[in-house]
């Protein structure tokens, strides 16, 4: 006997049945996109977050290890002679707009921001001279690898670029002058020299450095004799920290770390030397109310460098507005637009500074 099948069972989903389950699918579909769009957001604020508190971790301790190598080897923290001059460092508080180097050049800040400027001996410590190598009414010094102290070391003789400064060193004593000419290494290890020479009276950055701002040939005997280094410490516009070098045409301008938004200093100077620092004797700059007065800078045991470097992400975060609390580091202005829309990671860190002979 044939069997034959239903109607019912032969006509299949009907059209309302197909449009439900489509539209059960399509419900579903858009909240699996919705939840994924939503997870990747979230990882995507998380990574550049990650990438933001290690950017900040990197930029603070790499100021502040350069900063515990500022002055030294007789060279002040400051001098008030005929005029005050900041020598192994300078704060410049909250600027904005553009900051001009030692040599004259411009660079663009992100606004509100500090710029630091260190001065010491970061890319070579200084070098044992026998006071006879050095000849002061010729600017020439002769550096010997073979060392002159009692330490026994050998020295590391290092190429010198044009237009660094040189500190010769006495017993308490110092005279800045611009290096003049590449300096030459000769002879065969261990017992090669090195040759620089040098020049006063250049008008620049190394020769205010000098007591009453002016280069004068040393009457001492010189036993030490150091490269000078001169570098910058300021936010751009597009949030990278940048560090500018003094050299040869005008110096280089390099990248420290990315995603910035700020870079806060404050100075602490002993002003009544009694061996710490209390919440007044910190300063953020030589210029702004409240700060030092130029005779107390100049006499202060200076102890150290308190730095903060605040990072945010490259992107504002939908629906997240930073609070205003992030920013009370020292007298920083609280960001205004969508850099507040972006969210932040701060660390502060301390230098503790060398003596220094003022």
């Amino acid at each position: 006997m044939i069997m034959k099948k239903s109607r019912r069972s032969a006509a299949g989903f009907t059209l309302i049945e197909v449009i439900v389950a489509t539209a059960v699918f399509a419900l579903v579909f858009v909240g699996l996109l919705q939840m994924l769009d939503s997870s990747t957001r979230v990882s995507k604020v998380e990574s550049a977050l990650a990438d933001t508190q290690e950017n900040v971790r990197y930029a603070a301790y790499h100021l502040v290890r350069t900063a515990r190598m500022v002055g030294g080897t007789n060279l002040p923290l400051a001098r008030n002679d005929t005029s005050f001059q900041w020598v192994s460092l300078q704060v410049y508080d909250n600027q904005s707009g553009t900051f001009t180097d030692d040599f004259s050049g411009t660079h663009t800040l992100m606004p509100g921001s500090d710029v630091l400027t260190l001065r010491g001996f970061f890319e070579q410590t200084p070098y044992f001279v026998l006071p006879a190598n050095v000849d002061v009414s010729s600017g020439s010094v002769v550096i010997t690898e073979q060392p002159v102290s009692p330490n026994g070391v050998i020295q590391e003789l290092l190429p010198v670029a044009d237009k660094k400064g040189i500190v010769l060193m006495g017993r308490n004593q110092y005279a800045v002058a611009t290096v003049n000419g590449a300096g030459v290494i000769s002879g065969t290890a261990p017992n090669r020299t090195l040759q620089i020479a040098f020049q006063g009276g250049q008008s620049d950055i190394w020769q205010a450095l000098n007591a009453d701002g002016t280069y004068v040939a040393p009457t001492f005997q010189v036993y030490r004799v150091g490269i000078l280094q001169d570098y910058t410490y300021y936010v751009n516009p597009d949030g990278e920290l940048r560090r500018w070098r003094a050299g040869p045409s005008g110096g280089t301008d390099e990248p420290v770390a990315q995603n910035i938004g700020s870079l806060q200093v404050a100075l602490g100077l002993d002003i009544n030397h009694d061996g710490s620092l209390s919440a007044s004797e910190w300063f953020h700059s030589a210029t702004t109310p409240g700060a030092p007065s130029n005779s107390d800078a100049a006499s202060a045991a200076p102890l150290g460098l308190r730095i903060t470097v605040l990072g945010r992400t490259p992107f504002p975060v939908m629906g997240w507005v930073q609070p205003t609390a992030t920013f009370s580091v020292e007298d920083m202005t609280v960001p205004t637009g969508d850099s507040r829309r972006a969210k932040w990671r701060t660390l502060q860190v301390q230098a503790a500074l060398r003596d220094f002979v003022l």
